[in-house]
């Protein structure tokens, strides 16, 4: 097992000199007693009971005494890990919240990106819708164009009709990265 003797139990190197050596002390016969700071054991060996200020500094100094202090410091650090278990799952929801939050946020982001690259082909789109005129005594106009928003570039087609002296419809259409415009318009004049 080992030699008690070997065990450092002191806080302070000077206690070790002043200290009684194991194979020093008087042997007993007395059956000997195990916890407590042995007062009870000076006793049945004739010795006076330590002060009560030097009761701690013995208790502290025997194997007993470092024994209750570990157990102390296990208790608390026992008690430190129960608050730490705590905080971890309370970081371990709120990041899982986090999580649910970031994938709504990015498809949210997504579909913002798609809508926004919808406009942008919409607004090409548009830009290349030919404008739509008959000039006097025509029955009967077809323009095309080419028109731009960012880095898309549309193509647009238009037809007006001459119904009567007074009446002219319209149809315009035109396509810019995979979108579509179209319009369809009448006009009356006297």
């Amino acid at each position: 097992m080992g030699d008690v003797g070997d065990l450092d139990v002191f806080d302070d190197p000077e206690d070790t000199e002043t200290a009684v050596a194991p194979r020093d002390l008087p042997q007993v016969s007395a059956p000997v007693q195990v916890g407590g700071n042995g007062q009870q054991a000076r006793a049945e060996m004739g010795h006076s009971a330590p002060s009560s200020e030097t009761a701690s500094n013995a208790s502290q100094r025997t194997i007993v005494g470092a024994i209750n202090m570990n157990t102390s410091s296990i208790r608390q650090n026992e008690d430190a890990i129960r608050l730490n278990s705590v905080g971890i799952e309370g970081n371990s929801l709120r990041i899982s919240s986090l999580e649910s939050q970031y994938v709504m946020l990015n498809d949210s982001v997504r579909a913002t990106t798609r809508r926004i690259s919808d406009v942008e082909g919409g607004l090409a789109a548009v830009s290349s819708m030919p404008d739509l005129y008959l000039e006097k005594g025509e029955k009967m106009s077809a323009a095309a164009s080419i028109g731009g928003y960012d880095d898309n570039i549309g193509f647009g087609t238009a037809i007006a009709v001459r119904a009567n002296q007074n009446w002219t419809f319209g149809l315009t259409a035109a396509h810019a990265n995979g979108h579509s415009a179209g319009k369809l318009q009448a006009r009356i004049g006297w």
